[in-house]
This record gives C-alpha cells, sequence and structure tokens, in this order.
C-alpha cells in the first residue's frame, strides 16, 4: 500500500507519521506504528498492520488497485478504509490493555471512533486533529463532545476551533525547522510566492499574496 498510494497521493499523516516514528526510536522510545499495510520503518520501529484481505478481495473483484478505487469510487474506498482504521485503532487499545503500551497516539481526521473507544483503554491516549477543528460541519458537531480527552494541537490558531475548556496537554507544530531553510534575496522586479500543499481557502494562500 505504501508504494501503490503514497508516491502519487497526498495522505496524511504518512510522512509525518514514519518521521515521527523514527525520531521517537532514535531518542530511546519502542515505538509500534498501526498503519493499513506494510511500511519500511526506521530501526527501533515496530509495525503493526491491518487485515487487508477484505479489501484486497473487492479490489480483485473490481480488477482495480488501490489508487483505481480512490479515483473511481472514493465513498467505496472510504468506507474500506475506515473499516481498517477500526480494526487497527482495536489493535491498538488491545494491546495498551495487555501492558504493550504506555501511551496510545492516535491521528484524526474526519472519523471518531478513536475518540468514542477511547475510555476503554487502561493507558492514556493523545489526539491530533489533522484540520482546523470548525472546517467541516462533522467536525464541528462530533468534536466538542470530545473536548475532556488528551488533545494535542498542531499550531495554536488551531485551538480557536475547539471550546475553551478543552483539555490541551501540548502544541507541537508541524513544519520544517527555520534552521534547515535557507531564504534566497531576489530582486523586487520579481515578486513570487513558493508554496507547497493544497491550494484551497482554508489554508490562506489568498491571504498570502
Amino acid at each position: 500500500m505504501q508504494d501503490a498510494l503514497l508516491p502519487r497521493v497526498i495522505f496524511s499523516p504518512a510522512v509525518l507519521a514514519l518521521s515521527l516514528a523514527e525520531q521517537l526510536a532514535r531518542q530511546g522510545g519502542e515505538v509500534v506504528l498501526y498503519t493499513p499495510g506494510q511500511v519500511d520503518t526506521a530501526e527501533g520501529v515496530r509495525n503493526v498492520t491491518a487485515d487487508l484481505s477484505g479489501l484486497e478481495a473487492e479490489l480483485a473483484a473490481r480488477g482495480d488497485d488501490y489508487l483505481d478505487l480512490l479515483k473511481k469510487h472514493p465513498l467505496t474506498f472510504v468506507t474500506l478504509a475506515r473499516q481498517v482504521q477500526a480494526e487497527l485503532v482495536a489493535r491498538a487499545y488491545a494491546d495498551a490493555n495487555a501492558g504493550e503500551l504506555d501511551v496510545v497516539h492516535i491521528y484524526t481526521n474526519e472519523e471518531e471512533l478513536g475518540m468514542a473507544m477511547s475510555e476503554l483503554c487502561r493507558v492514556s491516549v493523545v489526539f491530533t486533529h489533522h484540520d482546523p477543528f470548525n472546517f467541516l460541519v462533522r467536525y464541528r458537531s462530533v468534536m466538542p463532545r470530545y473536548k475532556h480527552l488528551n488533545w494535542i494541537s498542531i499550531s495554536l490558531a488551531q485551538r480557536r476551533g475547539m471550546p475553551a475548556d478543552t483539555n490541551w496537554v501540548g502544541n507541537v507544530y508541524h513544519g520544517l525547522g527555520t534552521e534547515k531553510c535557507q531564504g534566497t534575496t531576489l530582486p523586487a522586479t520579481k515578486p513570487h510566492v513558493l508554496y507547497l500543499g493544497r491550494i484551497i481557502e482554508s489554508k490562506g494562500v489568498h491571504l498570502a499574496i
């Protein structure tokens, strides 16, 4: 799945998750990364994968690969992906309850399964959400119900989309360290904007321009 999708499709957290797992392992942590399919992990990172037999049987019946299904039938892809995700979350919580994990970190997007089931887990569970909390009606109606859980924001601005009494346990910016980026001075006659990511209104590209 890593080779079939990641090089051609923007998926989050994807590379972010791989990088985070690698850095935690380098600092001496024992890291378990739960992913739908096998991924290439760094030394010290154990990869636990889901049972994709049902999804692969559906692909075989249609004569499609993962990318075909995503492009032609996105709703079917999302439905099957969420089934896989539910199994991964359940596996992580079961492993934690068996004493294999000290903390579980779940990166959420358009689903609330991990949040709804978190009270069944006997170790600390923390959540990071991919989008602004007020980006979709689904987020605005669901996320505030779980304000009591342990949340890590990816910017202080992101917090404005949740109730004031949300249980924020930390803030971790997702981006490149400025020490890794060297600026280049160009003549004022050649103004330009360099942008990486999806060009959509919520990203604020129009404000930068």
